[in-house]
């Protein structure tokens, strides 16, 4: 479905009662706007995870594929190797940082054959979906890879933790994060409370789907929030609305009071 932000849904049904699987599902299909994807393959590209989330807005409306971000990646390895990743390991290319905290000859969580080495490298058949996604997604982020997990997806706690640790101090040519932050107050912030904006006057009410409030709610509230754009929101109306109505809560207005 598409609201504005996320062009999906989730549905959970319980496996033990596939009888009302069916049902469920011609519900489902009954409203105006869900999306049926034709045996002919027509709408297939709606149901891939980028399209879903519309990551394409923010390469058009932002002009950014991932400059200035560092994704540290804790899996089972990865085939840096593939063109989509550059096609090497270090310095120069897409996947710049990383371990294997386990070893090749890893077998099993319990087991006493660890050892440590500097090539995260797997080449899992898998990662090359997974690669050429990434490229498209954010092909100028900085990727790091730490493998601690084994290829069912398991790995010791240590190993995980160790890879935590040694991600979050890795990227030494992370930028200034006082320039980052200038530069997305200038730059970005006005065109993220625009669409905000936009997406809030849809409704009368002060909520995203109108009189009642949801859990995005919250996660806008926080985002201006941390902003300290509650109070600042002349040139946005709907978001000032938006705001006044969620503060006004009764819940919410006595924790709010609270901090005080």
């Amino acid at each position: 479905m598409d609201y504005g932000l996320l062009r999906a849904v989730t549905i959970q049904m319980d496996v033990s009662k596939d009888h009302l699987h069916e049902t469920i599902l011609q519900t489902i299909s009954a409203f105006d706007l869900t999306l049926k994807v034709n045996n002919d393959g027509a709408n297939a590209d709606l149901l891939l995870p980028h399209k879903m989330t519309q990551v394409e807005c923010i390469h058009k409306e932002f002009s950014n594929k991932g400059q200035c971000i560092y994704i540290a990646i804790i899996d089972d390895g990865v085939d840096y190797m593939h063109p989509a990743l550059g096609g090497g390991f270090g310095n120069g290319f897409k996947v710049r940082y990383g371990k294997d905290m386990i070893g090749v000859d890893f077998v099993d969580e319990n087991s006493s054959n660890m050892v440590e080495d500097d090539d995260p490298m797997d080449t899992c058949i898998a990662h090359a979906q997974t690669a050429a996604e990434f490229d498209w997604c954010c092909s100028d982020a900085i990727l790091g890879m730490w493998r601690a997990l084994d290829y069912n997806g398991s790995g010791p706690t240590d190993a995980i933790v160790h890879a935590m640790l040694d991600a979050k101090k890795s990227n030494p040519d992370k930028p200034d994060r006082k320039d980052i932050a200038e530069e997305y107050f200038r730059d970005y912030a006005p065109k993220n409370f625009a669409r905000f904006e936009r997406l809030y006057s849809a409704k009368e009410a002060p909520y995203l789907l109108g009189s009642e409030i949801t859990y995005v709610d919250f996660i806008v509230y926080h985002t201006l929030e941390e902003q300290r754009r509650t109070k600042d929101l002349k040139e946005f109306p709907a978001l000032a609305a938006f705001v006044e109505g969620f503060e006004a809560r009764s819940n919410i207005s006595k924790y709010l009071a609270s901090l005080k």
